[in-house]
């Protein structure tokens, strides 16, 4: 350990609940007695005054996939200038940096991504792969490490067909362009044969056909190009009668645009006809692209189109923290198992982009 303290320091430790251990490095004729810590309780309790006496803090063990790490630093304990060695999870790096008052550097001993020693940084690490199920080479401050070697492994064709499922389910319930560009994203390095691919650049394009189309529906009430007033020819008294036309005629395509905006805002048939008493001072001319929107929403009213939910997928890739990824991982174990090995992928490769977004944030700030 490298944590030696004097007896004043071990006593202020104890003091304030630390677990302080305790060696006799030599009795009175200088021979060397325990070579291991041992708790200060198997000492008498004059122990503080006695000499050749050497000190340490216990730091608690952590138990993560069958593998013991000791516990992440904490601010109060470490110095300026001390050496740590910090875990950043998401490139599987490890970093030897000197601990100071930075706001990047206390946010990453904050996160619990801090060790005192190597040795114990390595097993953090590879604590965390083994729980993802990963296998990843280390590298040590940016020179890749020997003692392990990266192993991939290849899906099978079952796999890449069980992949394949997902992805067009997922894409059959999308609900707009960039929940298909989401899905769709990246497609090509998951291995898939030109079949494959085909059926599910098909389905991406067949799904945004239907997406466009529904959204030129929702949209043609308020893009629905109308006719120009109706002008009636009346003899020219004093010279302004064009001008007064040209008014009526902006006016008028105004609150027609106004009217056809807050359409699709309605809640209820009442509430769509209620439109038409703004227009008690148009002609029956005027009032005609009003009435036509009226009816189609009259008909969307009759008939509607409840929104599909997104995917398991779609969430899993969007999910905005750490909680609700968790909570999305819980629906994973209930998929088939052909398919679970490939959303937990899925799941695994969105965590670390959470992490790796929430250690960017530590740094910036």
């Amino acid at each position: 350990m490298n944590n030696i303290l004097n007896a004043q320091e071990a006593f202020n430790a104890m003091i304030v609940g630390k677990n302080v251990l305790a060696r006799c490095i030599a009795n009175s004729q200088g021979e060397h007695l325990d070579s291991e810590f041992a708790p200060i309780s198997d000492y008498p309790a004059d122990i503080y005054a006695k000499p050749h006496m050497e000190f340490c803090i216990q730091i608690e063990m952590l138990e993560m996939a069958g593998i013991k790490f000791t516990k992440p630093c904490t601010i109060d304990e470490l110095k300026k200038g001390q050496e740590i060695y910090v875990c950043i999870f998401p490139y599987a790096e490890i970093h030897k940096v000197k601990f100071d008052h930075t706001s990047a550097v206390q946010n990453f001993v904050r996160c619990g991504v801090v060790q005192r020693d190597m040795e114990n940084a390595k097993l953090q690490m590879q604590a965390y792969h083994a729980f993802l199920g990963l296998d990843l080479a280390l590298t040590i401050n940016d020179v890749p490490s020997t003692e392990k070697k990266q192993k991939g492994k290849r899906p099978t064709a079952k796999e890449i067909e069980a992949h394949k499922d997902v992805i067009l389910d997922a894409i059959a319930t999308c609900v707009d362009a960039n929940e298909v560009e989401t899905v769709c994203s990246g497609i090509e390095k998951y291995g898939f044969n030109d079949d494959q691919l085909q059926a599910i650049n098909a389905a991406k394009c067949a799904k945004s056909e239907t997406l466009a189309a529904n959204a030129n529906y929702c949209q043609l009430a308020a893009n629905t190009p109308h006719p120009e007033a109706p002008e009636i020819i009346k003899p020219n008294d004093g010279g302004h009668y064009f001008d007064r036309v040209k008014k009526e005629t902006a006016e008028w395509n105004t609150q027609l645009k106004e009217l056809l905006a807050r359409l699709p805002e309605t809640k209820t048939p009442e509430e769509a006809n209620a439109l038409v008493r703004y227009t008690k001072s148009w002609t029956e001319e005027q009032r005609q692209p009003l009435l036509r929107a009226i009816s189609r929403r009259l008909q969307e009213f009759q008939n509607p189109q409840p929104k599909a939910e997104p995917s398991l997928m779609v969430k899993i890739q969007t999910a905005p923290d750490l909680t609700t990824l968790d909570a999305l991982e819980i629906d994973v174990g209930s998929l088939d198992p052909v398919v679970q090995a490939e959303m937990m992928r899925i799941v695994n490769t969105r965590r670390l982009q959470l992490e790796s977004a929430v250690n960017d944030e530590g740094q910036t700030a």
